[in-house]
């Protein structure tokens, strides 16, 4: 499901985005990496779970562009996602840590 993520440049490319993927933490929403292209984004306080689904679903269709899909999860409540290589999952976490999500990468 989430495997889309990757592929969400209209060449096929992986596209350039805030967040750093390794098997550690990724914290697209909230913070500026070094090759950051977009502003920081406010996260909500509490996590409206359909609505971040949605949001992911919609990105997933490919509906939306990854910045689109970002401001979403983050109005959502999402402040972070993390991508574990070793395992293959994406895991989406609220601002307190709290997992909300996490699902097998393809």
């Amino acid at each position: 499901m989430c495997g889309r993520l990757w592929r969400s440049a209209s060449n096929g490319t992986i596209p350039t985005w805030p967040t750093v993927i390794r098997n550690t933490s990724a914290r697209a929403a909230t913070e500026r990496s070094p090759h950051h292209v977009h502003e920081v984004l406010p996260v909500a306080e509490t996590v409206q779970r359909e609505t971040f689904l949605q949001h992911l679903r919609r990105h997933e269709r490919r509906e939306t562009t990854y910045l689109v899909m970002s401001r979403g999860l983050a109005q959502s409540g999402i402040e972070k996602w993390t991508v574990d290589t070793g395992r293959m999952t994406m895991a989406f976490y609220d601002k307190a840590g709290g997992e909300m999500l996490v699902e097998q990468v393809s």
